[in-house]
């Protein structure tokens, strides 16, 4: 399915685009516009992942080949998230060039474009097959957007967000321990000096984005997400009141609780509740106050014979049981 979502996001490009038939010079004009974002999109994709790759490969050389500290590639990181990031020279960016190639044959203003901005957006077109743009609004909010595309530099900005999406993807699906090593190379990273605060910036975005708001280091990409709809789709654990079917005991919480969720689109866990545990062989029993009491008493006035399963703790799984004893109501709990 990944490998799908991926396919859909580095196409992206596609999209916003339409197959349209050269008849008028502006028309022609057009269609060279499309061509562009279409071609330098992907080339900004795999240029984004080789970038995050040359990071990466020295990360993994150093961990896993000469048994080092990830804080040894500090360097060759720097080098590569700046061409994400460069606060010295912002022209020398990935994205920078691609929206520089974009505006060359897409922007009405360049001399020798022919067609109009009306003819990107859609409305008030002069030519048979515009690209319509504006009808884009809702999907290009889901990068970042403001809900409309009004002007070409909205329109740029949604296909850069777009493919910086795809990226991310790529990189997080190439590297599964990507989360792992970024964390583990930012403090070199920025004990450099002088500090690489635009290379930091860059990792910190691309870590944010495969990441999401759980900081737990298991992707979660939250770029092209619809978060705040309602409904659990696209990047989202949950949206909402929809929680997928999710609950505290599917999350490992043994004694259950209240699964909610957050405004970011991520679990909620803070009603979740994990019980203290007793040893292996032992049987722990408490009343309905929470304090523990002795499990005396055995067979006659348990409520139903055996124990159920309640989730897992670890690789150790626990039982549950509803019990009686004198007074006492309360449930009993033991590890397999």
């Amino acid at each position: 399915m990944r490998a799908h979502r991926f396919g859909w996001l580095a196409g992206v490009a596609s999209m916003l685009l339409c197959a349209v038939s050269a008849h008028a010079t502006p028309q022609t004009s057009l269609e060279k516009c499309q061509k562009t974002v279409k071609t330098e999109g992907t080339k900004f994709v795999a240029a984004r992942v080789k970038a995050v790759e040359g990071c990466l490969a020295k990360i993994a050389k150093s961990v896993i080949k000469d048994n080092g500290p990830a804080g040894d590639a500090a360097s060759s990181c720097v080098s590569s998230f700046r061409k994400l990031n460069n606060t010295a020279d912002p022209t020398k960016t990935l994205e920078a060039k691609m929206t520089a190639k974009i505006v060359a044959k897409c922007d009405p203003a360049t001399p020798g474009i022919e067609h109009t901005l009306q003819d990107i957006l859609g409305t008030g077109a002069g030519v048979p097959q515009p690209i319509n743009a504006e009808n884009i609004n809702t999907w290009c909010a889901r990068f970042g957007g403001d809900g409309a595309i009004n002007t070409l530099q909205e329109w740029i900005d949604c296909v850069v967000a777009a493919n910086e999406c795809a990226g991310d993807e790529a990189i997080s699906t190439h590297f599964p321990r990507a989360l792992q090593w970024f964390d583990q190379v930012r403090p070199a990273m920025v004990a450099l000096i002088p500090s690489p605060t635009d290379a930091v910036a860059a990792l910190d975005a691309v870590n944010g984005s495969i990441e999401g708001a759980n900081n737990d280091n298991v992707p979660n990409l939250q770029c092209g997400s619809t978060c705040g709809d309602g409904v659990k789709d696209g990047t989202d654990q949950c949206d909402g009141t929809d929680l997928g079917g999710q609950t505290c005991l599917g999350l490992g919480y043994s004694l259950g609780g209240t699964l909610a969720c957050a405004a970011t689109c991520g679990f909620n866990t803070g009603s979740c509740v994990t019980g203290v545990l007793p040893a292996t062989g032992q049987t722990t029993c408490w009343n309905a106050s929470g304090v523990v009491i002795p499990c005396a008493g055995n067979g006659a006035r348990w409520r139903a014979a055996g124990w159920w399963d309640i989730g897992l703790h670890g690789q150790r799984q626990w039982h549950h049981h509803r019990f009686e004893h004198g007074p006492h109501v309360g449930e009993a709990h033991r590890r397999r």
